[in-house]
């Protein structure tokens, strides 16, 4: 290789830009792959190239982009940046650096145009990652670059990508994930209550019927920060809680709904556990974060209404289908037995639930 790179011809200067590359051919196209730094990529690929009416891709989200460029920031020495994809509409000149080679130099003129397929987010999440921190300017980031000027081909190479994506579960990455404070917080709880840890569910999105599975890891996420931040359940910053503080609360609050006697009956017997799911909706990830959330906002109105002071009240809600509150609320609908997922049915469940425990 040495040896080859010694004896290459030397690049000549045109107008344009170049970039080492590696070439190669997948479904009848030449494709490029290359290694530009961050500020390459933020100075060349620009994410404003491509026509509104000719976009491939679907609606930007600024805010999916916005917590790109948080992470990035926030984890400058141990981020993965997934590798960015692009069309050009031109082979333009790649000079192998020896005969025979697939690797070389990728010169695409001027009037070369290149349009994203995919990763525009991203894309778009590095000029104020940078901005924030220089230090980023130099890593790499990897782009493939494919030659194909039709625009309804790139609608289908990007149909293609994302067609045969298979979303990963939220309790699968909340299990792996430690940088995120209330996985974290989650994950020390249940491992300092393995008789509730092997109940839980980690790697489906959801409970399936006839298992002793009583909450997937993703419900018991969800309803630690719906128990911190409300309904909503959104948190900003991770960043700024502690996973110890949250360790903590998720111990405050999971103690305080496994009290609830269909709840203690189903751990200590898994083979009642179906039947206390037909019989209560408690044992439900919706209801789990409703009722996280009804705890927080009663805790809201009044500081003085601890989990403690609440348990009797608490002790008292019928969580059968058919009672009349879930009903009225339209939380659970007449003659079923699971609650709705609707953000509608949820919030008047929770207010519900609220006045219940206030009155």
């Amino acid at each position: 290789m040495a040896t080859a790179l010694a004896t290459a011809p030397r690049i000549k200067p045109r107008a344009g830009f170049s970039l080492p590359a590696i070439r190669g051919r997948q479904g009848g196209r030449t494709m490029y792959l290359v290694l530009p730094t961050l500020r390459v990529v933020n100075n060349t690929m620009s994410p404003d190239m491509e026509p509104e009416l000719e976009k491939s891709q679907r609606s930007f989200d600024p805010a999916h982009s916005k917590g790109i460029t948080q992470y990035l920031v926030q984890n400058p020495g141990d981020y993965v940046l997934g590798a960015i994809q692009y069309a050009v509409d031109t082979e333009g000149e790649f000079e192998e650096i020896e005969d025979g080679s697939n690797m070389g130099m990728l010169y695409l003129p001027l009037e070369a145009t290149l349009r994203s397929i995919d990763g525009q987010h991203r894309r778009r999440a590095i000029p104020e990652a940078l901005s924030q921190d220089a230090k980023l300017d130099n890593d790499h980031l990897a782009v493939l670059v494919y030659v194909e000027p039709e625009l309804e081909k790139r609608k289908q190479m990007f149909s293609d990508i994302n067609w045969n994506q298979r979303a990963v579960p939220k309790s699968v990455n909340v299990g792996f994930n430690i940088r995120d404070p209330f996985a974290h917080a989650v994950n020390e709880f249940l491992a300092a209550h393995p008789e509730l840890d092997e109940r839980v569910e980690k790697q489906k999105s959801s409970v399936r019927r006839g298992t002793d599975k009583i909450y997937t890891l993703g419900a018991l996420y969800d309803a630690l920060r719906r128990y911190i931040v409300g309904a909503e359940g959104r948190v900003r910053d991770p960043g700024k809680f502690q996973w110890q503080y949250l360790k903590d609360r998720a111990n405050e609050l999971f103690s305080f709904v496994f009290a609830r006697p269909e709840l203690e009956e189903a751990l200590k017997d898994p083979s009642v556990t179906e039947d206390k799911r037909v019989e209560s909706i408690l044992l439900n990830g919706t209801t789990l974060k409703m009722v996280a959330a009804a705890l927080y906002t009663v805790q809201q109105k009044d500081k003085s209404k601890t989990l403690k002071a609440l348990a009797p009240k608490f002790a008292e809600v019928d969580f059968r289908p058919s009672a009349e509150m879930w009903q009225r609320s339209g939380f659970v609908a007449l003659g079923k037995t699971t609650p709705s997922a609707r953000n509608q049915e949820v919030r008047a469940a929770m207010n519900e639930l609220v006045a219940e425990l206030t009155s």
